[in-house]
């Protein structure tokens, strides 16, 4: 029966399918290996979302492909059924918030990266090992929060990020992060804390709007000299590295209120310290 529908002009065949819903197409061409291949063509899914265009209500990308598109409503539908999300199509796909915080993910779903309205993502506590690339296209997104899971790399298309204001790493597995995130240029606070970081690129220093910096918890040996640019910076959270020096560059935050460097086997003595520092509070214990 596939056989003889592939020989079927495009306008019978729609004439049998357009009663369907977009969903019923999805189950319909995966449910044949010589369906599929038909519903590849361009054509005849422009056809069919045209006709559900009322029912999804998207406003896609004019990159992707009409098989695309269709399998892109059918993942914001399953993201609906897998997780109880009480919304429409519509408003689905033009969320600014999703929080699938605590629920032992393993994987990213694929559908989140085309929420290009997206401003605010919540996936702490789970069990993601590996971060899509394609994370980075979201360019609206303010606030990013990928803390407690199990990352050991983070990857550089995270830099894309022109607009995020907050992004949380904490307790993950750290042992570097990339350097394109110093092109994060809309950054407020960044938090490192709780990995295995040794080291920070020097690029952080572009972070000129960054107000709050925490990489307690590391085993940071040094401190690049670069971050003596962040002239917003108000809290410097280092407690608990390896750090034996600080950087003179950093007397020029002048800005800076707080700072924690307690549990360091730092050199120089708290009297020495704070001269370097013109600080309203001022934390430095067990050096």
């Amino acid at each position: 029966m596939s056989l003889k529908i592939l020989t079927l002009p495009y306008d019978m065949i729609y004439e049998m399918i357009h009663h369907l819903t977009i969903c019923d197409l999805i189950h319909f061409c995966q449910s044949n290996q010589s369906y599929y291949q038909l519903f590849q063509d361009d054509y005849l899914w422009q056809l069919t979302f045209e006709q559900h265009y009322a029912e999804t209500h998207m406003v896609l990308c004019q990159s992707m492909t009409w098989f695309t598109m269709i399998q892109l409503c059918y993942g914001l539908v399953i993201l609906k059924q897998k997780f109880s999300i009480n919304h429409s199509i519509k408003s689905l796909y033009e969320f600014k918030y999703i929080d699938l915080a605590h629920i032992k993910l393993k994987s990213i779903p694929h559908v989140l990266c085309y929420l290009n309205q997206l401003q605010q993502l919540h996936l702490e506590n789970n069990k993601l090992k590996l971060i899509s690339p394609k994370l980075g296209h979201l360019n609206q997104l303010q606030k990013l929060n990928l803390s407690y899971n199990q990352l050991k790399s983070i990857p550089p298309e995270l830099g894309n990020l022109q607009q995020l204001i907050e992004f949380d790493l904490s307790g993950n597995d750290l042992t570097t992060i990339p350097s394109e995130l110093g092109n994060l240029h809309q950054l407020q606070t960044l938090y490192l804390s709780h990995n295995q970081l040794k080291s920070i690129p020097l690029e952080l220093g572009n972070l000129h709007q960054l107000y709050h910096l925490v990489l307690l918890h590391n085993q940071l040996t040094f401190i690049p000299p670069e971050l003596g640019n962040l002239n917003q910076l108000r809290k410097l959270f280092l407690y608990n590295n390896q750090l034996t020096v600080i950087p003179l560059e950093l007397g020029n935050l002048h800005l800076l209120n707080y700072i924690d460097l307690r549990h360091n086997p730092l050199h120089a003595t708290k009297q020495q310290i704070q001269q370097l520092f013109n600080l309203n509070h001022f934390v430095i214990i067990s050096m």
